[in-house]
């Protein structure tokens, strides 16, 4: 009795286990695996983008969607710094598990980050350049480039999602300078390089940020450091000269500014003493004229004041004669001639005083 009751156990026991085992199976294939959630998260320095994966009747793979259009970016911009990806279930046969999620849109991010660096001599990204003779030289470069908020669209449409922004400066921006470049300084001798080198340079510059901000790239900064390093050292050797040779000659120039810049200053010295010196000679001389004028004037006036005395004493004279009836014979007047004499005879001598 015992026996039996056991083996009834084992019996049952294999029946659930079998059963179990076929629940498991048919489980196994008939429900999809749970969908775990995905999630994304954008820095602060960052700028995202979602880019739908599937057409709206979910038949339109990544490769068809069709990407024109700065606008079609900013449509699909962001502003969430965590968000979760939807995904979709993509079956591959025949069993209900036969298949796997996949998201439904692509994740783009855009870093706003400032990348700072140089392209320096002998280098991939160095700027080589040549003149008309094709002698090569290399000038060094520093750049603060970035791609600003509002760019970002602009720069996505320009450029592959999947380029970064150094490698856009070291192919794109590199080789758009040195073309620039080559075809200002193609056009000049070795001897012309460095005076014409920071106009050309400021130019180019000056052009690369307008074409590069319109294609979504701000370049806050590129400037030359270091000097030119030509390849042929003796061309070198011979700028450094007459480099040195015009140094020299242009402070031998500077010099000789300074000492005719001294003589015109003490010419106009000159000048200035001799003009205040005639001045003061020009004031003497009149006021000498002044003065003679002056005698000549008051020589004039005691000349008329004499005469009009001499003939109040003559009018005076004729009258006492007149009234002590002194006539000439035949009623003619007598005519005197009045003297000095005549006036004291006449008792007028205060008027020869006079």
């Amino acid at each position: 009795m015992g026996e039996s009751t056991a083996t009834n156990s084992k019996k049952i026991a294999a029946g659930i286990s079998a059963a179990a085992g076929a629940f498991l199976i048919v489980f196994l294939f008939c429900i999809r695996p749970y969908d775990k959630p995905t999630f994304a998260e954008v820095e602060s320095n960052e700028t995202a983008f979602l880019i739908p994966l599937f057409s709206d009747n979910g038949t339109t793979t990544e490769n068809q969607i069709k990407v024109d259009s700065e606008k079609y970016y900013q449509e699909h911009m962001v502003q969430d710094k965590l968000f979760q990806i939807p995904h979709k279930w993509i079956k591959t046969g025949r069993w209900v598990r036969s298949g796997h999620y996949v998201d439904t849109v692509k994740v783009i991010k855009v870093s706003r980050t400032p990348i700072s660096g140089v392209w320096e001599p002998d280098t991939n990204a160095s700027i080589k350049l040549e003149t008309k003779e094709s002698s090569g030289f290399q000038i060094p470069m520093a750049y603060n480039i970035k791609i600003t908020a509002e760019d970002c669209a602009k720069y996505l449409y320009n450029y592959s999602p999947s380029k970064k922004l150094q490698e856009v400066i070291d192919t794109n921006i590199n080789k758009w300078i040195v073309g620039q470049m080559n075809e200002r300084f193609h056009a000049l001798s070795y001897m012309e390089v460095s005076e014409n080198k920071d106009k050309i340079i400021n130019d180019v510059v000056s052009e690369a940020k307008v074409y590069f901000k319109e294609r979504g790239i701000t370049i806050e900064s590129l400037t030359a450091y270091d000097g030119i390093y030509w390849d042929d050292k003796a061309i070198e050797e011979s700028i450094s000269k007459l480099v040195n040779a015009q140094a020299t000659q242009r402070a031998k120039d500077e010099e000789l500014k300074v000492t005719l810049k001294q003589k015109e200053i003490d010419l106009a010295k000159a000048e200035a003493k001799a003009a205040v010196e005639l001045v003061e000679a020009r004031k003497e001389r009149d006021k000498a004229n002044l003065k003679s004028s002056t005698m000549n004037v008051l020589k004039q006036q005691q000349e008329i004041e004499n005469s009009r005395i001499l003939a109040e004493a003559q009018a005076a004279a004729i009258k006492i004669a007149a009234e002590k009836g002194t006539s000439v014979p035949g009623g003619q007047a007598t005519t005197f001639v009045i003297n000095s004499d005549s006036l004291q005879s006449l008792g007028l001598g205060d008027l020869m005083k006079r």
